[in-house]
Parts: structure tokens; C-alpha cells; sequence
């Protein structure tokens, strides 16, 4: 799909992409930094963002933070250092 796609061109070819799984999405859209959460617009904010150099450290980092603290099920809000920037955090009832 698109993101393994993207993950082999940022890696391996060096091209100006920026990835995004399931963590990046949930992350991204839980601090309120996109509308619809589409493959593309995530891709884009986060190109327009940060310098291509720091692609795939965002990427992984963001991965990490997806799956460490932002989780699916069970966030770790109080925990959270971006929770004074998150949408989520405010607004949906974070307990």
C-alpha cells in the first residue's frame, strides 16, 4: 500500500515522502492537526511540517509515541508531554 511504498522510497531511494501508519493517523488526528485523516493529508501536513531531513526520525518517533503513550486502546494522557497541545486530551473526555 501507500505507506510501505513511502517507507521504501524515504529509506531506501532517499525521496522527500513522509510515511504513515496506523499510530502516525491515530496520533495526528488525536491532536487535531488534520480534518479528514486521509493517507494523503497526514502525509502532507507532516511533509509541510519538517524538513526532509527529519522525516524518518518523525516517523519512527511518532510511531513510538503511537504505540507507547498515544495507544488505541487506553491512552496515557496524564502522561502524555503533548497533552497541552492535544485535541483529545481537551476534548473528548481523556480519564
Amino acid at each position: 500500500g501507500d505507506k510501505t511504498a513511502d517507507v521504501i522510497l524515504l529509506v531506501y531511494f532517499g525521496k522527500k515522502v513522509f510515511p504513515v501508519d496506523t499510530h502516525i493517523k491515530r496520533v495526528t488526528q488525536r491532536l487535531g492537526f488534520v480534518k479528514s485523516g486521509s493517507y494523503r493529508e497526514i502525509s502532507d501536513f507532516w511533509s509541510k511540517c519538517l524538513p526532509p531531513e527529519k522525516y524518518l526520525e518523525a516517523h519512527l518517533l511518532l510511531i513510538e509515541h503511537g504505540r507507547e503513550t498515544c495507544r488505541a486502546r487506553k491512552p496515557l494522557c496524564g502522561e502524555c508531554p503533548l497533552r497541552d497541545l492535544c485535541e483529545f486530551y481537551r476534548h473528548a473526555g481523556w480519564r
